[in-house]
């Protein structure tokens, strides 16, 4: 964040030793702070390059580099070398073009290379720098749910194990009441790439359990004959599964789903929030329901 603000204020001040109207220096300095923020901020959960300064978050699955940090500083460092010799660079190009002759004295004419060179060299390394936050390793001692459907998380994340141990024990249940194997283990992203992974988003477990109970609709789904996906019938078939998905995951939640989440699924989830209170027998109905249609749809394939 210092790196970002004293790049952001030599960039002003460069923009001032150009001259011009008073305004031009502070809007396009405010202009250049907005793109650096938009283009070049990480939200700890997705990207970062090596041209990241600010994080909005700080998750347990990324930290912060050394070296990366070491590459902010060259950064600022370089735009305040621009700043201080550039504009003199430059009046003194202009003259010469003019056929002027305009000194600098020793000192700036010196300072004149050693920026063209530090700018060289200060660019390569932030080219080939990492960012300031890189994936975290994982640990030897992963906290876990004793449960058949094991979840795990960063040892930061422990304090959610109860949560989760009961999430995971109405999947067990509600996979094994369909005669399905318990879902896969997940892991809270960072610890393990080549497992199904999750992130707990504003400490809540929302869009974890929509991949669980995701997993589970299509593990108690019965066995078929596959669509071809410009097939009309799997348009449908997958409509069916996202509506199972959503009551399953009432069902591991245990809770209404959070007003104002955003959902852009086009699910009539008022409706099936409906059934969802009634109780598990209604609730078992209408999943079973929706798995004779699926039998339906996947069976026509095999009737070809």
């Amino acid at each position: 964040m210092a790196a970002f603000a004293v790049e952001c204020a030599a960039f002003g001040h460069l923009l001032g030793a150009f001259g011009g109207p008073q305004w031009v220096a502070p809007c396009f300095a405010l202009l250049w702070v907005f793109i650096r923020e938009v283009f070049a901020t990480s939200t700890g959960i997705g990207w970062a390059t090596p041209f990241t300064r600010l994080v909005n978050s700080g998750p347990p699955w990324l930290m912060v580099s050394p070296r990366g940090l070491l590459s902010a500083a060259t950064e600022a460092a370089v735009i305040v070398l621009l700043a201080l010799t550039l504009p003199g660079s430059t009046a003194r190009l202009v003259a010469r073009v003019r056929g002027r002759i305009l000194r600098l004295g020793w000192l700036r004419t010196s300072l004149v290379g050693v920026s063209a060179v530090a700018t060289a060299a200060g660019w390569l390394v932030v080219w080939n720098g990492p960012p300031v936050i890189v994936p975290r390793p994982a640990p030897d001692d992963v906290p876990c749910t004793d449960t058949a459907t094991r979840l795990c998380v960063w040892p930061e994340s422990a304090a959610y194990l109860p949560q989760l141990a009961a999430m995971a024990e109405r999947a067990d249940v509600t996979a094994g009441a369909f005669g399905a194997p318990p879902p896969a283990p997940m892991y809270e992203l960072g610890l393990d790439d080549q497992a199904s992974t999750f992130v707990m988003v504003n400490s809540t477990t929302w869009f974890m359990s929509s991949i669980l109970a995701a997993d589970i609709a299509w593990s108690v789904e019965p066995p078929g004959c596959e669509l071809e996906p410009a097939d009309p019938d799997a348009k449908q078939a997958d409509g069916i599964r996202q509506e199972s998905g959503a009551m399953i995951q009432l069902v591991l939640e245990d809770s209404e789903r959070p007003v104002g989440m955003g959902d852009y699924s086009g699910l009539e989830r008022t409706a099936i929030e409906l059934v969802w209170r009634e109780g598990a027998g209604p609730v078992r109905a209408w999943i079973d329901e929706r798995l004779a249609a699926l039998a339906a749809i996947d069976a026509r394939p095999c009737q070809q």
